[in-house]
């Protein structure tokens, strides 16, 4: 059977058990892609017998933050079924350093990979509630608006963007401000990519 391939960004992978997965595909047919960034030590979640590892499981060295290093890894894969972005940093940094993995980073990996995805496959970006909490604490009811409507360019989005990112973080809303922006490119990849199905969610923590 062709290998299709499925991509999960960063964290650790969302299975323990396949055995014990409600598949509604066969399984025998999927390799399961982790992208690392060089020097991340590799599987990190709960234990997995090797056998099903080496298996399902293949290591892909990638940095979302570079060009170069999300097209070479791009280039390895031949076709995919589903693409998870979950890479990113959490509170603590500026708005640049914040959004150029939790915006930047989900925009490149899904430009380069989306191509590879057959029709009918997934795109699931992963959100957060500190979107929409960021969303409403804007006084300005034409900028909430433009956080969350499905016709905000990108262009725009990231012209607005480069103001958020040349002022000192304050008030704390780069995590927030990086997770809306986030729904906004999602918004934009649906309506791109009408074959596919392109979501945000929101784990919970």
């Amino acid at each position: 059977t062709t290998e299709i391939y499925t991509l999960s960004l960063h964290d650790a992978l969302p299975i323990s058990n396949p055995d014990r997965v409600d598949w509604d595909i066969d399984p025998a047919g999927f390799r399961f892609l982790k992208a690392l960034n060089a020097g991340e030590k590799g599987y990190s979640g709960p234990a997995l017998d090797e056998s099903v590892f080496e298996k399902l499981v293949e290591l892909l060295e990638l940095d979302t933050e570079s060009d170069a290093s999300v097209d070479a890894a791009a280039a390895k894969v031949e076709q995919l079924w589903g693409l998870c972005n979950n890479a990113g940093f959490g509170f603590g940094r500026s708005i640049a350093e914040t959004l150029a993995p939790n915006y930047y980073g989900a925009k490149r990996v899904c430009e380069a990979f989306m191509p590879k995805l057959v029709d009918g496959g997934r795109v699931c970006n992963i959100g957060s509630a500190s979107a929409p909490n960021f969303v409403a604490g804007i006084n300005d009811p034409a900028l909430r608006a433009f956080f969350t409507s499905s016709d905000t360019p990108l262009e725009a989005l990231e012209a607005k963007l480069a103001e958020y990112a040349a002022a000192p973080d304050y008030e704390g809303i780069s995590y927030g401000l990086s997770k809306a922006s986030l729904h906004v490119l999602t918004m934009q990849l649906q309506k791109a990519h009408p074959a596919l199905r392109v979501n945000t969610i929101s784990p919970g923590y």
